[in-house]
């Protein structure tokens, strides 16, 4: 299975965009043809520019693209979830 790291341009642009190459990268994860992987600052990272540049109406789809993903480092990483689904 091939893996991808993905960084926090292709999570804000999957954000915004679910018609996106970044957004079929996420559809490909989800049927399982593909593995991927991300970091904890990243997230972090993405999640600051999605809720400053696209709004917080965009943060819970934001936080759908997650739900394939294997994080590396997990550090925090429940803090940016739980503060979302309060």
């Amino acid at each position: 299975m091939d893996k991808l790291f993905i960084d926090a341009n292709i999570f804000i642009a999957a954000t915004g965009s679910f018609n996106g190459g970044s957004s079929y990268i996420f559809e490909i994860a989800k049927s399982g043809k593909i593995k991927i992987y991300s970091s904890f600052y990243a997230i972090r990272e993405a999640h600051k520019n999605v809720s400053r540049k696209l709004g917080q109406e965009k943060v819970n789809r934001f936080l759908d693209l997650l739900s394939n993903l294997t994080i590396i480092d997990k550090r925090n990483c429940e803090g940016i979830m739980a503060s979302n689904y309060k």
